[in-house]
């Protein structure tokens, strides 16, 4: 239906412009006559004494007129073409039979040709000018024969009939090329209908939203799903500004301006810009909102910007699935702490002795439960503060940090473990690195996971540094650039780095490396995630540089203006 509708308004247009195309003719041809047979027809009259002749053109310059006028009131075209070309035709003879050819006839003999192509087509065309040589060539027979007599020698007859014939030629063979071209140009003009249709259709039944705006954030275009999602009419918002008909929130419902969003980034950025993970929320028409996934992608043509292409889908539903396990993986958890506390609780009691001497086997398996009660009670935390950080009941206090000194007890905490494995710990510390407002607890809790993995996945007799600065806005650390005055973090190992093809997996939930479960099988895979959400709380990032079996160094960003004591 919407091709059938395509190219019902392709042939609209062409049938228009053709109108419009014969009624510029009509007018062209009718001065291009009309001037010329009554200017020669005065100058016949007047200076040749042709007064036969001088009457006939005179007379057929006024009928030619009188044809453009009756047209201008009917608008009847197809009348007023062929009585002009007849007109013409009528015209030519005239001249030819009474000797005019050689004198101003002339004209004629180069008009009549190619107004007959141009605005008769090319099978017409052909017609009236097999028409028109087919009487001249009768004309030149009969005057051949002796039957009728021409003022004109054989040598001009020939002459004549050669260049009309030529003229004729040249005029179908340009006809010919134009005709071809106006075929190419239509099967193109339905080829484009057919896809504009198709491309359409596509994007109007597509299930994810999609609006297309251009560079200023105008809305060109918005599909049938996205009316849907934002309770708006598609025609109500074309032209207008992005940010009068939709209002963008962040995870915490509040209200952002577009260059703050993945539709400013991938605008100014000039590259696709994707957020599955943390929602962003879309305001309805009348103020609800919904929860989304947003992909952003420029249009660029020439190195230039000319819009923005969204995509995006109402994860209500994954949303309210992600919360009801988060708070039964919370729930689950709590359970798990009373039973595990009573079993460390027990074992030690029994390694104590304090039921009875223990033979060396049985203090053996002992100390096995122990151990794995530990990593059940490590597991159960994180568990918990990943379900506390993703509902946002983690409880923040803040106050005045020696962040110095929070890496040192962590590193200390930690002494027993690089020690064993005789890793070389390098502490850089900038001096006079001024207190910080944050949550000791949680800040140690980032120290804890970034440096327990850098010993835990550095080989025996390896190195792990530890460095702390302050640096600059503009300032280029671990390949970015930083965007405001910020204490920086970077903690390097030559252990055994991060594959390739599993860097962008690091920060997610549950995951680990290929090449880290054949050194260390006891990991659970939650403490990048925990440590990513944690400094995201804080507005801060991290991100990494790492070689496979040469190291890893992972870079924290602390903004200044964000933990600066008051």
């Amino acid at each position: 239906m919407a091709v059938n509708q395509k190219k019902g308004v392709v042939d609209n247009i062409h049938n228009a412009l053709t109108l419009r195309r014969d009624v510029f003719l009509a007018q062209v041809f009718t001065v291009a006559a009309a001037v010329p047979f009554l200017f020669f027809s005065i100058v016949n009259l007047r200076y040749y004494g042709n007064i036969n002749i001088g009457i006939i053109e005179g007379l057929l310059g006024v009928a030619i007129i009188v044809n453009y006028i009756v047209f201008y009131f009917t608008h009847h075209i197809t009348p007023t073409k062929y009585f002009l070309i007849f007109t013409v035709l009528f015209g030519l003879l005239t001249v030819f039979v009474s000797g005019g050819i050689e004198k101003t006839g002339i004209f004629w003999l180069y008009v009549f040709p190619a107004a007959v192509f141009a605005w008769f087509g090319l099978k017409r065309g052909v017609h009236l000018m097999l028409l028109m040589l087919a009487i001249c060539l009768m004309l030149i027979v009969l005057y051949a024969s002796g039957i009728i007599i021409l003022p004109y020698s054989v040598v001009t007859l020939r002459q004549f009939f050669i260049s009309l014939m030529v003229l004729s030629a040249v005029s179908f063979w340009s006809e010919l090329a134009r005709n071809r071209e106006e075929l190419d140009r239509k099967v193109a003009e339905r080829e484009l209908a057919e896809r504009v249709a198709e491309d359409e259709a596509i994007l109007t039944n597509m299930g994810d939203g999609l609006i297309v705006t251009d560079a200023h954030l105008k809305i060109l275009l918005m599909n049938s799903a996205a009316e849907k999602m934002l309770e708006r009419s598609a025609p109500g918002t074309k032209g207008k500004d992005l940010s009068e008909t939709i209002l963008i929130c962040d995870a915490k419902k509040k209200s952002l301006p577009i260059d703050k969003t993945p539709i400013g980034e991938a605008l100014a950025g000039g590259s696709v810009v994707s957020v599955t993970t943390e929602p962003y929320y879309f305001t309805k028409k009348y103020g609800t909102i919904f929860p989304v996934a947003i992909t952003a992608s420029p249009v660029v043509v020439s190195k230039e910007i000319l819009g923005v292409i969204i995509v995006f889908r109402d994860v209500t539903r994954e949303t309210e699935v992600d919360r009801a396990k988060t708070e039964f993986v919370s729930l689950a958890s709590h359970q798990l702490r009373t039973p595990l506390t009573a079993i460390k609780w027990f074992v030690n009691l029994l390694l104590d002795e304090g039921s009875g001497v223990l033979s060396d086997e049985q203090r053996h398996q002992l100390e096995e439960v122990y151990r794995g009660n530990e990593r059940m009670v490590a597991l159960v935390n994180s568990l918990l503060n990943v379900s506390r950080l993703e509902l946002g009941t983690f409880v923040v206090d803040q106050e005045s940090v020696d962040i110095v000194n929070v890496a040192d007890l962590t590193l200390d905490e930690l002494r027993s473990q690089y020690e064993s494995k005789h890793i070389t710990i390098h502490r850089v510390y900038e001096k006079g690195i001024r207190p910080i407002y944050a949550d000791p607890k949680l800040l140690q809790m980032v120290f804890q996971n970034l440096f327990s993995n850098a010993i835990k996945y550095t080989p025996g007799g390896g190195r792990v540094a530890v460095e702390i600065a302050t640096k600059e806005r503009g300032n280029m650390v671990g390949g970015r650039t930083l965007k405001v005055d910020s204490i920086c973090l970077q903690i390097s190992d030559n252990g055994y780095g991060i594959p390739i093809h599993q860097r962008d997996k690091i920060f997610t939930k549950l995951f680990r490396a290929d090449n880290i479960r054949r050194y260390d099988t006891e990991g659970n895979g939650l403490g990048l995630y925990i440590v990513k959400s944690v400094l995201e709380k804080f507005g801060s990032e991290i991100w990494f540089e790492s070689k496979e079996n040469e190291g890893t160094t992972f870079f924290v960003s602390i903004p200044l203006d964000r933990v600066r004591v008051p």
